[in-house]
């Protein structure tokens, strides 16, 4: 019975194959499980589940009621490239195979509209004269076969013509295993923060301790960048998985940020984003242009909503991209680390009078300031950190002098093509040189003062 589509007892034989049939009377989201499904009510929805884990998945579903369902995707997807619902009419049955990707593809269907439904096949009986053909109907979509009917009459005309033998219907596929999402990218590593110059040890006195170590300098920042895309429709959590959400529709405007667990790639980064703190900076920008970005300081104690989002308090700093819905975004969470603490002092010496103690290493606190023309540092103490964007074209850095100075510099590049270059005072030098270049887009270089000229570290 080549063709045949027969329900028996909730299995579905197509063509000779049997596969799991279930009927339902209201909205249904379907799963991996499913293959047949009949909907015997009508004005319901069926949902498609997420396709990309079952690439080649086949579905069978009915209309087994006398007025229209509808079939809906998840977010992103569509059926034969359209994003609307699919609307399946009173009596009606579609087949629909997973791409793998984006797109549920019609591999059959049947209307309400087409020619009548195709008349139940009689079971063989004697074989007598064929009687005549009769007269074909206009051509309809192919229907789901009917149930055998009883045995009709043996006519008595002459032989028609064979009919055409009807295709055969799909083999129904045995589920497979999805397959593994790709592994994402690793995040470039952060810059290692500077470690505070130790101050110069005073005058040795006879047996005389050494002076305390200052502190080290704050510890370095760790950038990971994961894909995400943009909602701007809404402002009101929770956002949808693989999304980020502001709530303001101004983007800059707003004062909160609404990041799923599950990022574009379906890996869960909940453990991540609860080591987000207050301080941390965090760059959003467009994946196919650095030039497009927004950059944002924690102003607050994030909220976790365990395995579903996170709600961080923010500021904006600069960028100024608004990003459309369903932009295809990374996010770069840059991590400040704490000041580590102070050295003990070491122990005092049996006889004689203290040396004087060489002054405190530079601390840990920083200044951060954006340059896009040429920029004049003056700092001589402290942690100076300077971004510079060359979007507008390259620029220089000039030092201050070296000679008593105790400031460490970072420079960073975080926008542009053209290099920044970083000139030192007047003849001093920098590791040797007269100068040093920044190329690439987020490289940096750090510089201290050996009292003389500027070392990079």
């Amino acid at each position: 019975m080549a063709n045949e589509f027969v329900v028996r007892k909730g299995l579905i034989s197509l063509g000779g194959i049997t596969v799991p049939h279930r009927t339902l009377s209201g909205d249904y989201t379907l799963t991996a499980d499913d293959c047949a499904v009949e909907l015997d009510n009508g004005g319901f929805t069926f949902t498609m589940p997420d396709l990309q884990p079952i690439d080649g998945k086949l579905y069978i579903l009915k209309n087994s009621s006398n007025s229209d369902i509808y079939i809906e995707t998840v977010f992103g997807q569509s059926i034969d490239q359209s994003s609307s619902p699919f609307t399946l009419s009173a009596e009606g049955s579609v087949i629909l195979q997973s791409d793998g990707t984006s797109n549920w593809i019609i591999v059959a269907s049947k209307g309400s509209s087409g020619s009548g439904s195709v008349g139940a096949t009689g079971a063989t009986g004697p074989t007598g004269a064929t009687g005549s053909t009769g007269a074909t109907g206009a051509a309809g979509s192919t229907g789901a076969t009917g149930s055998t009917g009883a045995t009709g009459a043996t006519g008595s005309g002459s032989a028609g013509a064979t009919g055409a033998t009807g295709p055969t219907g799909p083999t129904g596929p045995t589920g497979i295993t999805g397959p593994t999402g790709d592994t994402g990218l690793t995040g470039p590593t952060g810059i290692t923060g500077p470690t505070g110059p130790t101050g110069p040890t005073g005058d040795t006195g006879l047996t005389g301790p050494t002076g305390p170590t200052g502190p080290a300098g704050a510890d370095g920042v760790s950038v990971s960048y994961y894909r995400y895309n943009a909602r701007t429709n809404s402002q009101t959590p929770p956002p949808v998985n693989k999304q980020i959400m502001w709530n303001d529709s101004t983007q800059i405007n707003s004062t909160i940020l609404y990041i799923s667990h599950l990022t574009i790639d379906n890996i869960d980064i909940d453990i991540f984003l609860a080591l987000i703190k207050t301080g941390d900076n965090l760059i959003i920008q467009d994946q196919n242009n650095s030039n497009n970005y927004q950059s944002w300081i924690v102003s607050g104690t994030p909220t976790i909503i365990s395995n579903d989002y996170v709600s961080i308090p923010v500021t904006y700093v600069t960028g100024g991209y608004s990003f459309s819905n369903g932009h295809d975004i990374i996010l770069a969470p840059l991590s400040i680390g704490i000041q580590g603490p102070t050295g003990p002092t070491g122990a005092n010496g049996a006889t004689g009078p203290a040396g004087v103690t060489g002054p405190t290493g530079a601390g840990g606190t920083y200044t951060v300031v954006s340059a896009s023309t040429t920029y004049n540092a003056s700092s001589t103490t402290g942690i100076l950190i300077i971004k510079c964007d060359t979007t507008s074209g390259g620029f220089n850095v000039n030092l201050p002098t070296a000679v008593g100075n105790t400031s460490t510099f970072v420079i960073k590049k975080v926008a542009g093509t053209p290099t920044v270059v970083v000139d030192g005072y007047l003849s001093e030098t920098i590791d040797g040189g007269a100068t040093a270049g920044i190329v690439r887009i987020y490289e940096s270089i750090t510089l201290v003062s050996d009292n003389s000229n500027w070392l990079v570290i």
